[in-house]
């Protein structure tokens, strides 16, 4: 039996790190040089509810996009901060600013797929870029993010943003969503295979080509779940659709969360979905990654400790430098990242089991 799990974690390390290294070496960045003559016109849109704290730096980089026209549209999803105030002083200074406002929730929705598709409802680009309120784009993202769509033919462009953490909390929780991600699903295969397996996207940053989009209407096709960003992938991959994502895009940043009990609350809601949405997947994981190790130093001592040792460190140096996270802070924190996994995980099964998982003061 020992024999058997130390085969099974040998096994499962060296394919996470076949895939990390995959991931490493086959980057699909986007070009450091922006087109020129790019005259589509993109609608940037911003779900926003109780966002005004983020809202005028992300405007600030939004007007600040150069070589390509753009509208930005904000939806005010209900909000009870200055977030209206916000969007409208600087519609008040740019005319390209629109502010749109709910009226409501309807029942069988979700609040940001509905803010999502009422948003899109009123744009009129040929593009529609959909953006989380806490990023931050440099100048010339926008434009070099619609080349990539059009060199590759794409219908569906995500971008997962490099994470900025500012605090000890952050650090041990945020890169375990990248470690995840890097590890199990070669990014290069959401764009190049036609399975929908291979699927993965990031709803801080989607970019539609309009006419697919206006036709499909993902947001109403998947307007009441929590995990829309991915089932979307999925579902345009199932109607024969091309669709690429990126990790880690230097020049798109975020800071998701500002403390680990936040952060803990925050991926407790969509922790599982990277495992399928399978509690027993999820917890599988966590324990080869974890206790791993206990089955390989019994059956093979001290090299068996270097061996499987070795593997996860590559493994985390492969995703932080993939990720461009700090090496020694993923290779410090290691133990430490793993126990708060597994309280990610018991919180999840456990607001998912009682029916718990509220956000933004709604429920998801």
């Amino acid at each position: 039996m020992m024999e058997i799990l130390c085969w099974l974690a040998l096994s499962v390390a060296l394919i996470r790190l076949i895939v990390a290294l995959t991931n490493y070496l086959v980057r699909q960045p986007l070009s450091k040089v922006p087109p020129v003559g790019e005259d589509a016109l993109v609608s940037l849109i911003v779900p926003a509810r109780n966002e005004a704290e983020h809202l005028e730096p992300l405007l600030n980089d939004l007007c600040s996009q150069h070589d390509v026209k753009v509208e930005i549209l904000v939806y005010d999803d209900e909000s009870t901060d200055a977030t209206a105030t916000i969007v409208q002083t600087a519609a008040a200074a740019d005319a390209r600013i629109r502010l749109l406002s709910s009226t409501g929730l309807p029942p069988g929705w979700l609040g940001k797929n509905h803010a999502c598709h009422e948003a899109a409802l009123h744009a009129q680009g040929d593009y529609l870029l959909f953006v989380d309120a806490d990023v931050n784009l440099e100048p010339t993202l926008v434009v070099r993010a619609v080349e990539y769509v059009k060199k590759h033919q794409l219908s569906l462009l995500s971008i997962f943003p490099r994470q900025r953490c500012e605090t000890l909390g952050e650090q041990l929780t945020v890169p375990l969503m990248n470690l995840i991600l890097l590890s199990l699903l070669p990014l290069v295969l959401i764009r190049r295979s036609r399975r929908p397996v291979f699927s993965a996207a990031n709803g801080q940053f989607m970019l539609f080509e309009a006419a697919a989009y206006h036709r499909l209407q993902p947001h109403q096709h998947h307007k009441a779940d929590r995990v829309e960003d991915i089932r979307i992938a999925r579902f345009y991959k199932q109607q024969r659709l091309r669709i690429a994502t990126l990790a880690a895009e230097p020049d798109l940043t975020c800071r998701m969360y500002t403390s680990y009990d936040t952060a803990i609350e925050g991926f407790s809601k969509n922790v599982l979905q990277f495992f399928g949405g399978s509690a027993l997947l999820a917890v599988l994981y966590w324990a080869i990654t974890t206790l791993g190790i206990f089955p390989v130093v019994a059956v093979f001592g001290l090299d068996g400790l270097l061996l499987y040792g070795g593997l996860a460190v590559l493994i985390r140096i492969l995703v932080s430098l993939t990720s461009h996270q700090p090496v020694a802070d993923n290779l410090i924190y290691m133990i430490p990242q793993q126990v708060t996994l597994a309280l990610m995980l018991f919180k999840a099964m456990t607001k998912t089991a009682r029916h718990q998982l509220i956000w933004k003061d709604r429920a998801v």
